[in-house]
């Protein structure tokens, strides 16, 4: 038990991580799985695994760098094995402002082509597609009514 402590704490202390990320590591470094979710469960009871700031900075990065929308970054947390409690948290603090990105990504759009393309990119984003489209009424027909 205390190898498999050990390389949860080096885990733990390293990039950051959530409790199901550092499970998984351990499973594939060969530990056995009961052991290695008691010694993550540890480390996290402890204070050294933290899911609300885990959230917190991945959604602020996934949203700020990446250009994600909050379905992508909803998604790619809960498979991380981060609480919605956390999740809904992290995303009600990050003002999602999906024309920036469309401006820069697509200069014009001039065909439906080019609309579908613009509409399957942010879905895959993770944006709505009422946001999508709002979004596009605004940056290409100059449209700001809501």
């Amino acid at each position: 038990m205390n190898d498999v402590k050990s390389e949860a704490l080096r885990l733990a202390l390293g990039k950051r991580r959530t409790k199901k990320q550092i499970v998984e590591k351990l499973i594939a470094k060969g530990f056995e799985p009961d052991a290695a979710e008691e010694a993550a469960e540890y480390y996290k009871d402890a204070g050294y695994i933290d899911h609300r700031d885990f959230a917190r900075r991945f959604a602020h990065d996934a949203a700020n760098i990446k250009g994600y929308g909050p379905d992508r970054i909803r998604r790619d947390l809960r498979e991380r094995g981060v609480e919605d409690e956390y999740i809904e948290e992290a995303l009600n603090d990050i003002e999602f402002d999906i024309k920036p990105i469309m401006q820069k990504k697509f200069k014009e759009c001039e065909d439906t082509k080019t609309m579908n393309k613009i509409i399957n990119c942010f879905l895959r984003r993770g944006f709505s597609f009422d946001e999508i489209k709002n979004a596009i009424r605004e940056v290409y027909l100059g449209d700001n009514n809501d």
